[in-house]
C-alpha cells in the first residue's frame, strides 16, 4: 500500500496510481497527511492508448475485463 511504503520510506517520494475515480478520492483523503506521496488518477500500461475500466456496483472491484457483478 502507498501509505505503508510512505511510512517506512520517509526520505523517499512514493508514487501511487488508481484508475478508478471512487477509490482515488478515498486515497486522496488517506494520504492528506503525507508529504511524500503523490497519487495519480490513472492506470499504467506497456502500450499507449485508452481502455474501458469495468467497475462493479459496490465500486471496490475494477478490471479491464467485463466483470459480472455477483453482489
Amino acid at each position: 500500500s502507498t501509505t505503508y511504503l510512505a511510512k517506512r520510506l520517509k526520505q523517499n517520494k512514493v508514487i501511487g496510481f488508481e484508475p478508478n475515480p471512487i477509490p482515488f478520492k478515498v486515497g486522496q483523503r488517506a494520504i492528506s497527511s503525507f508529504s511524500n506521496i503523490e497519487l495519480f488518477n490513472l492506470g499504467l500500461s506497456d502500450k499507449p492508448g485508452k481502455v474501458n475500466l469495468f467497475v462493479t456496483k459496490n465500486e471496490v472491484s475494477s478490471s479491464l475485463f467485463d466483470l459480472k457483478d455477483l453482489s
